[in-house]
């Protein structure tokens, strides 16, 4: 194991070969397996990222996103905010919108909403928008990655 992130419900460890490992409770498909089961033991999370070298992860409680060595970012689990491309994601899913042609080198994950940077140095945020925590100068929300 290279890394790992964990939140109060889940955890989710990548290996050196960038295998994706996720276990803990599943509600609203953070675990990434397709479904919303509790996993007691650490499992294998594939789909979308089988064959693809993931080199960082971040969760929070019901959500999860990770970036892999080309750049590209994949979300899953709940988010009933706006920080998920829509309200619930089984399995990881490929970020795209303004993100599409970019090369994401960080991600991170708030309760609310998530942020993630480039190899170009831009800071795209999108989620809940309440106390300007996306940093755009108002409280509005934002349903894409916003720069």
């Amino acid at each position: 194991v290279v890394g790992v992130s964990a939140s109060d419900s889940h955890s989710v460890a990548v290996t050196a070969d960038g295998e994706v490992f996720s276990w803990g409770e599943g509600d609203s498909g953070c675990l990434g397996h397709g479904n919303e089961e509790d996993v007691l033991t650490p499992k294998q999370v594939e789909g979308a990222l089988s064959g693809l070298h993931v080199v960082t992860v971040a969760v929070d409680d019901m959500h999860t996103a990770v970036v892999t060595r080309e750049g590209r970012l994949f979300v899953w689990g709940a988010s009933y905010d706006f920080s998920l491309i829509s309200t619930r994601t089984l399995v990881p899913t490929l970020v795209g919108g303004a993100l599409a042609d970019k090369r994401v080198v960080g991600v991170s994950v708030g309760d609310s909403h998530m942020a993630a940077v480039t190899d170009a140095g831009e800071c795209y945020t999108w989620g809940s928008g309440e106390w300007g925590r996306l940093g755009h100068g108002d409280t509005e929300h934002r349903f894409t990655p916003t720069l």
